[in-house]
């Protein structure tokens, strides 16, 4: 007589354990700093809402020195981001055509 395993075997292998840490609490590293990231920002706009003068070619008004400042930010991350992109499309053709190249020795 032998005895039946107390659990009957599955068909699917054991889960993984959950990993610990941040991940438990549902929150990322990413998400706070978001939020502190956004909360400073809040803070900085509040602060700096004093109209001043601002004259760009035949441009000119008043503009609250917050919304400038956030502005030219935004402009810059963007402007940086497009010459990233044209670095590394231009990274990319110079090795595709390095590796064509060599392909093209060997033959």
């Amino acid at each position: 007589m032998t005895e039946e395993p107390a659990f009957p075997p599955s068909d699917h292998p054991e889960e993984p354990a959950r990993p610990t840490g941040d991940r438990d609490l549902g929150l990322s590293w990413g998400l706070v700093v978001f939020v502190l990231a956004s909360l400073f920002i809040v803070v900085f706009i509040v602060q700096n809402s004093d109209a001043v003068p601002v004259k760009f070619l035949n441009w000119e008004g008043q503009f609250p020195l917050s919304l400038i400042m956030v502005v030219i930010a935004l402009l810059a991350v963007i402007g940086d981001e497009v010459v990233g992109v044209m670095r590394r499309r231009r990274r990319r053709r110079q090795l595709a055509e390095r590796e064509e190249l060599e392909r093209f020795r060997r033959t």
